[in-house]
């Protein structure tokens, strides 16, 4: 997702989660969106982004250039 867009999630709008580890990929719930801009090893920018993984009852924080958006924005 482009930092333009992940700047734009609020909480409630549903994200795409990829596989981590052992556990198959989900979609979520954003229970708090972007706050501070961030930059990867490659200055690359992101945000921090929890989202709510409601099937398995916990919570995760995701960069935003690996989650996807389901939800339209507004």
């Amino acid at each position: 997702m482009h930092v333009d867009e992940a700047r734009r999630l609020k909480p409630g709008m549903k994200v795409k989660c990829p596989d981590d580890q052992e556990n198959a990929g989900y979609v979520g719930v954003v229970t708090h969106g972007a706050n501070e801009l961030q930059a990867d090893l490659l200055g690359d920018p992101f945000f921090w982004i929890t989202v709510r993984d409601e099937a398995r009852g916990c919570e995760a924080v995701w960069p935003s250039n690996l989650i996807s958006l389901v939800s339209p924005l507004p």
